[in-house]
């Protein structure tokens, strides 16, 4: 793990890097990013496991106004159709849904 935020007053997020493959999750290559949120009493209420086939790391984050988690982290591989040379930093937005 390599940050958490609080959201609301009852969520905590954690964004890190896994080498395994996480509950309910598939992984994308050897080293793959993750973001994680808890609920009340520590318990996880969703897991997003994500990345390319190369290694790509979750190294911050923060929760804004409009139910989302936003990440940032490295990658060397391909995210989303965009790369530009060995190890690239990216910035996604994670939705978060009501119902998560």
């Amino acid at each position: 793990a390599w940050d958490v935020a609080v959201g609301g007053v009852e969520d905590a997020y954690l964004v890190g890097a896994t080498e395994r493959v996480l509950p309910g999750q598939r992984a994308s290559g050897r080293v793959d990013a993750f973001v994680r949120r808890y609920g009340p009493g520590g318990h996880t209420v969703w897991t997003h496991q994500y990345g390319t086939p190369e290694d790509d790391y979750g190294l911050a984050l923060a929760v804004d106004l409009e139910s989302g988690v936003v990440i940032a982290g490295s990658t060397r591989g391909t995210l989303d159709g965009r790369a530009h040379g060995n190890l690239d930093a990216y910035a996604l937005r994670h939705v978060v849904a009501s119902s998560q």
